[in-house]
């Protein structure tokens, strides 16, 4: 095996911590060979340094998208130049022979060894790849917080992160997103390519059992951290106001049909029933970080058991 772990690094002055972390805890548990291909163009010279002088690492200064294709794309531009970024990253990977792609954020990363193995024993010729599921109900679909497949997917299927503009309207897209509610970002396209081709993937859901905030500072799959959202200043997830909801729906799933379910989502969804706290979600954004800078191990000791050290 030869891993090729692609990150967009967009790192905030007061972040640096969290990026040591971020390289520190992908190089302390990562058993296989790897190669981390990280985009720079974005990055304060003193973080482009420090990336560098690691031998694991290749960075790229990459082109930027056009200024016709952001303004033209129905995605938010943060997510167009994500995407327009991995996609070339990916291709430096696979022209360097690389056998899997990771799929990376600087603010997420693997928490126990065994993880690569453990997450590419679940790949077969039917399950294309691995990756974090947001949320059962409301983001069914992969997320580039991590994302794991196998060369052959992106050369076989030729999977795209973000869905094409001219098959958002397709009668197949209408019947996926029925079945599958989504948020439209980047991770879309590769699932719903999945679901055209009739194939499946691996869903790494939230196995948080301590936690102080319901989103930010996550596990999933045991395996996968990730903060969330250290790269925007605005600190909140779509689908916040859905949190309530969401406890709800996890004691009485057995007794509300998910067609129902769906439904109410796809209502909120296109009505932009947003009820958001920012502050709050900054606050604890803050909180988290706090902890888990203090001491990595404990606080991810305590996401992962819901029990503190000692």
């Amino acid at each position: 095996m030869k891993l090729g772990i692609v990150v967009v690094y967009l790192v905030k002055q007061e972040d640096e911590r969290l990026l040591d972390l971020h390289l520190d805890y992908i190089d302390k548990y990562t058993g296989v060979p790897y190669t981390i291909y990280g985009s720079v163009n974005r990055l304060l010279p003193q973080f482009r340094r420090k990336l560098e002088a690691k031998p694991r690492i290749k960075t790229f200064e990459l082109d930027p998208p056009s200024e016709e294709k952001l303004q033209k794309s129905a995605y938010d531009p943060h997510s167009v130049e994500h995407v327009h970024f991995l996609d070339q990253l990916m291709q430096h990977a696979l022209d360097d022979g690389v056998s899997h792609i990771a799929i990376m954020h600087v603010d997420s990363f693997p928490i126990r060894s065994g993880w690569v193995e453990e997450i590419t024993s679940k790949l077969s010729k039917t399950c294309l790849l691995a990756a974090v599921l947001r949320d059962t109900y409301y983001d069914r679909k992969p997320m580039t917080a991590f994302i794991l497949f196998h060369r052959d997917f992106y050369f076989q299927y030729k999977p795209t992160l973000l869905l094409p503009d001219d098959e958002r309207t397709s009668p197949e897209y209408e019947k996926y997103k029925q079945e599958y509610p989504h948020i439209r970002d980047a991770g879309l396209g590769y699932g719903y390519r999945i679901y055209l081709e009739d194939l499946s993937w691996h869903p790494l859901e939230r196995s948080n059992r301590g936690e102080d905030h319901y989103i930010i500072g996550s596990i999933y799959g045991d395996l996968i951290f990730h903060m969330g959202a250290a790269s925007r200043e605005k600190k909140f997830a779509l689908g916040a106001h859905l949190t309530l909801f969401g406890r709800i729906r996890r004691h009485m799933s057995k007794l509300i049909p998910r067609r129902w379910i769906n439904q109410v989502v796809q209502l909120t969804a296109r009505n932009k029933i947003v009820f958001h706290d920012i502050q709050k979600n900054v606050n604890a954004y803050d909180r988290v970080k706090a902890k888990l800078l203090a001491d990595p191990d404990a606080y991810l000791y305590y996401l992962r058991t819901g029990r503190r050290n000692g």
